[in-house]
């Protein structure tokens, strides 16, 4: 296997582990819980108050675990900002038209900004009275701004990209219940309420479009964890309990579902052939799916070597095609190519 000699970048300090070099030591589990707490103002409903069972293990599970690992090319990881300040369980990234990349640094309190080359740029946590406790997920959602969930506050924070505060939501009627995942558009950003069983779509003003997952007779959600935004309006959502991907309309009305051998915090981001990319974290393994639902690649395994990952969870692709993973419980973000 490669391995790799960490260098410190000329710019702030910040240490990144290019191609050929070392990674950093992995930092112990998350300090932070992920799942399964509760966020003030909310009272769990539906099928997401308690975790799930694990479900029988179907031909898509036994499939990814007997599949050889994909090759993946690690261009470099980001271990913090530099100057000893170290991420502490990173669980979401996100990157803008410039590929300017964004880390929802959860045990750190605040969203870290980097440049396209992972030079770091700035940094922040909120303001005055309206601090980040828990950023598990963002977005660049309406206007290019910067949309950030915090789970510990239920609420959905607001930034531009250079850090202002413009804007602070939180949900209709009791509030969020452990909230776990966020995916911005053009139009709307969407809200993973992962403890009531939900997605809920929001105009950029924080205005409620739409409610996913309970259209039906039984609601389709359980708890849901990852979303992605699609050009029409509609959503991808996964399911991290039923290990099920589900296709909403820009009304929110169900479109199909399909299983994806995924569980726990699962996330999804979308590659340029428009094939799907979605994050296993109890498994340690990134998952590719095609369009109508075939199982293409498993990359990774656990550990903390290159190509590994101990709860790799938010996933960002940038215009070139790389890939960033948020390797949560090895306190970094991960740059890959996919081969």
């Amino acid at each position: 296997m490669a391995r790799s000699i960490a260098r410190r970048s000329a710019v702030r300090g910040v240490t990144i582990a290019v191609v050929g070099s070392l990674f950093a030591s992995a930092c112990g589990s998350s300090a932070v819980p992920l799942l399964n707490s509760a966020t003030s103002g909310g009272t769990p409903s539906g099928g997401g108050s308690a975790p799930a069972a694990p479900p029988p293990q179907s031909a898509n599970d036994r499939a990814a675990d007997q599949m050889a690992a994909g090759s993946m090319k690690v261009v470099a990881t980001l271990t913090g900002t530099g100057g000893g300040d170290a991420f502490a369980s990173p669980s979401g990234v996100a990157v803008d038209e410039q590929d300017a990349l964004y880390v929802a640094d959860m045990g750190g309190k605040r969203v870290a900004k980097f440049d396209r080359n992972g030079q770091f740029v700035k940094q922040w946590r909120g303001e005055g009275e309206s601090p980040i406790e828990a950023p598990i997920d963002l977005a660049v959602g309406p206007g290019g701004n910067v949309y950030v969930l915090d789970k510990a506050r239920g609420l959905v924070h607001v930034f531009t990209p250079d850090g202002q505060q413009v804007g602070q939501y939180g949900s209709d009627g009791p509030g969020f219940y452990n909230p776990s995942g966020l995916a911005g558009g053009p139009q709307a950003y969407f809200v993973a309420d992962t403890g009531t069983g939900r997605v809920v779509k929001y105009d950029a003003a924080g205005k409620k479009l739409a409610e996913l997952g309970r259209g039906g007779a039984q609601p389709e959600l359980k708890e849901p964890t990852g979303v992605l935004a699609e050009s029409d309006g509609g959503a991808l959502v996964v399911d991290g309990a039923q290990g099920q991907l589900f296709r909403y309309s820009s009304e929110g009305k169900l479109g199909g579902s399909t299983e994806i051998a995924a569980r726990g915090l699962a996330r999804i981001s979308r590659l340029p052939d428009r094939s799907l990319l979605i994050s296993d974290p109890p498994k340690a393994r990134l998952l590719r799916w095609s369009a109508d639902g075939k199982l293409l690649a498993r990359y990774g395994e656990p550990g903390a070597e290159d190509g590994q990952f101990r709860f790799p969870t938010g996933l960002a692709t940038d215009r070139s095609g790389n890939v960033y993973v948020a390797d949560t419980q090895n306190n970094r973000v991960i740059k890959l190519q996919l081969q």
